[in-house]
């Protein structure tokens, strides 16, 4: 039987269809069909690569391309996620004020986390996960016993941005631009390195820090 053009044509469209079945049903098993509803902002990965991600207030886990967890709570949107050293949990800080504690594994929150006056732009875990460092659009900074929901050290700071090194050493800049060093071993301040403006970034390597305001700064 001769092959019509019309027959070509309904053999290409029929093709076509089995393709587009065939990558939903893919997409379906991947979880490639779990969209953020808007930008996603901030990231965050653990030592066996499971990925964090958020946007308005919404958090997604993904491992391996594949979305495994989405966690709701937040009542406004994220501005900043950050896995502990272990990998067990996730801080997550938003515009609506709060610090909210998620188990990795688990879609609800296990501590919520009030104190900032204004919303929350960046959160980090101690080295051995026992304090939360939250920074706020208030120019507060607080360090909490999460486990306790309990400030134990408020800090006054010019802008949101801090930094952690290997020995929990936190460097922030105060209220007064003054660059610290603050041990969140002995909960007690270390240092002033004088006067900085900018943000300050620990080199992973070494005992280095580096400060940004409208020229890069290092200091030993």
């Amino acid at each position: 039987m001769k092959t019509t053009v019309a027959d070509k044509i309904s053999l290409f469209l029929f093709s076509v269809v089995i393709l587009i079945v065939g990558y939903m049903c893919y997409a379906g098993i991947t979880g490639q069909f779990e969209k953020h509803k808007s930008w996603v902002l901030p990231m965050d990965s653990n030592k066996q690569g499971i990925v964090v991600s958020a946007s308005e207030n919404e958090l997604f886990l993904w491992n391996k391309r594949k979305c495994t967890n989405k966690f709701v709570g937040h009542t406004d949107a994220i501005k900043t996620v950050a896995f502990s050293h272990s990998g067990q949990q996730i801080a997550s800080g938003s515009i609506d004020k709060s610090v909210k504690v998620w188990s990795s594994t688990d879609k609800n929150a296990i501590k919520t986390l009030n104190g900032h006056t204004k919303g929350v732009n960046k959160v980090a875990f101690s080295n051995i996960d026992k304090y939360i460092i939250s920074a706020g659009y208030d120019n507060k900074m607080f360090i909490w016993d999460w486990t306790k929901n309990k400030v134990i050290k408020e800090l006054n700071v010019d802008h949101t941005h801090f930094s952690i090194n290997n020995q929990d050493v936190l460097a922030y800049v105060d209220s007064a631009c003054s660059l610290t060093l603050f041990d969140l071993k002995s909960l007690s301040e270390i240092k002033v390195l004088g006067h900085f403006c900018g943000v300050p970034l620990f080199s992973p390597q070494k005992n280095v820090i580096a400060t940004e305001d409208s020229v890069f700064t290092f200091i030993d």
